[in-house]
């Protein structure tokens, strides 16, 4: 791979949540154009002493991301339930008062 092939690192001032997002991303192109064009056989082969191979890494990456994918959602929606029960719990206290 020649120099100007290579892609740049990301340069994103969107704070830490866009920074984290263009690393994952910049990431996620880098592995995939290193597995671009294997065969199954070389991305099952065994490249160190322990089981690790580059399908294996791709797995793991695949699961990490889905992980972090499902936790954001899930803080989402708790983030959500919170701001109904405020307001649940306003609306309630406004009926107690005019009673």
């Amino acid at each position: 791979m020649i120099e100007s092939q290579r892609e740049a690192v990301p340069r994103s001032d969107g704070g830490e949540l866009g920074t984290a997002l263009a690393f994952l991303s910049f990431a996620r192109s880098c592995v995939l154009k290193k597995v671009a064009g294997l065969s199954e056989e070389q991305l099952r082969h065994r490249l160190v002493v322990s089981d690790t191979t580059l399908l294996g890494l791709v797995q793991h990456l695949t699961d990490d991301e889905r992980y972090w994918r499902v936790r954001q959602r899930c803080d989402e929606h708790a983030a959500v339930v919170r701001y109904l029960r405020r307001g649940l719990r306003r609306a309630a206290c406004r009926v107690r008062v005019r009673t």
